[in-house]
């Protein structure tokens, strides 16, 4: 894993809005302040490290190098995703995925089969472009610095805070700028970047953006002509949860819309719902999509037939089921202005919207965190060139 210290850029000049706001200013404008890095050493297992995931709500886990007293890389849930979607227990069956039936509840109890459950997490290092890097930032740098690497796909770096030198060590006061020894170390992520952006909405800079609609962003096609540029990976509601977790990988994304036969936009898989997997568990990725992402977080189409959701309006805007509040897939409209779309994906909690053509409610594009902080950089390559 490379080490990539984040320097200044030509454009980081351009996004005036955010001059003089810093990575150590927006952490500590976030929940984050606080809180301790939640990270694995080279001995922690894929198992534990998903429990790790699931229990502190997190999509990555920095590796710490016990020896060598440094941060080795960030593995990402998405390598992790890729390790158990592709292990060889299924891999007999990827030209075929009816044979899927044929797996036998034995093979699931084979240890052979579930090695990967016992093998160290950070030997997944390195399987995605993100976490090959290590992406790190000094408190003091200029945000704007990030804009680039994260309207490309880096969804988050690590910040290190100079720590204040006793009196007794000022004369070696000078931190190790190439590793962490002297730093306390804190994450920054796209999300708080938009979430910056959401709460700074009305600034100068920022507005004349936020009133702008995605279509005219080019964040969705403006013409038939350009929604091939645009097309979206996308589920069958009747195929297996596994088959969505593979699309995700063979297309490099970290999420699916899950749509029923005439192409409506039920429900979202995400390489999240594969947090807290076990041994024990991982069978249930052979069931029908809209049965795991019910079994796995209570929600999933309450519409939907096969999903026995009571039809009672709950207080968040879903309907309440034995598992869970459902709440709809985030879904845009071409026409819908950038400011509402980043409000709802903050208030959801969401690194993505589907966006739906106005006329056939099927999906067209998709608008991620990545989009949003890409219409600031000068630099970003819009889905439309």
């Amino acid at each position: 894993v490379q080490a990539v210290i984040i320097m200044s850029s030509p454009s980081s000049s351009s996004f005036k809005a955010l001059a003089g706001l810093t990575p150590g200013q927006l952490v500590n404008s976030t929940k984050h302040k606080f809180a301790k890095v939640i990270s694995i050493d080279e001995k922690t297992t894929v198992e534990e490290a998903l429990a790790l995931l699931k229990k502190h709500k997190i999509l990555s886990l920095p590796v710490w190098d016990s020896e060598a007293k440094t941060y080795v890389g960030v593995l990402n849930l998405f390598d992790i995703v890729c390790a158990i979607a592709f292990q060889p227990l299924f891999d007999s069956f990827k030209d075929n995925p009816n044979q899927l039936d044929g797996l036998k509840e034995e093979a699931f109890q084979n240890a052979h089969n579930l090695k990967v459950f016992d093998a160290p997490a950070v030997q997944l290092l390195g399987i995605s472009a993100e976490s090959k890097s290590l992406w790190v930032a000094d408190a003091k740098d200029d945000v704007r610095d990030l804009i680039d690497v994260f309207c490309k796909g880096v969804h988050r770096a690590l910040v290190k805070f100079r720590n204040k030198p006793e009196a007794s060590e000022s004369k070696n006061a000078d931190a190790d700028d190439e590793g962490f020894e002297g730093y306390t170390v804190r994450i920054l992520s796209q999300s708080d970047i938009v979430r910056y952006l959401n709460a700074h909405s009305k600034d100068d800079g920022i507005r004349e953006v936020m009133d702008r609609t995605l279509v005219d962003l080019k964040l969705v096609p403006a013409s038939e002509e350009q929604q091939k540029k645009f097309e979206v990976t996308q589920l069958s509601s009747k195929s297996r949860a596994l088959l969505g977790f593979q699309k995700m990988i063979r297309h490099d994304v970290t999420a699916v819309p899950v749509v029923d036969e005439n192409g409506r936009l039920v429900a979202t898989l995400s390489a999240s719902d594969m947090r807290g997997i076990t041994r024990d568990t991982l069978k249930e990725t052979l069931l029908p999509v809209l049965d795991f992402i019910q079994l796995r977080r209570g929600d999933a189409l309450a519409m939907h037939e096969k999903v026995p959701f009571a039809k009672t309006e709950s207080p968040h805007g879903g309907w309440k089921g034995d598992e869970g509040v459902y709440q709809p897939p985030v879904a845009f409209s071409p026409t819908t202005t950038l400011r509402r779309a980043v409000e709802t994906m903050v208030r959801r909690k969401v690194h993505r919207g589907w966006v739906l053509d106005d006329e056939t409610s099927k999906v067209i594009s998709v608008v991620t965190l990545s989009d949003v902080i890409g219409v600031f950089s000068p630099y970003a390559v819009s889905k439309a060139d």
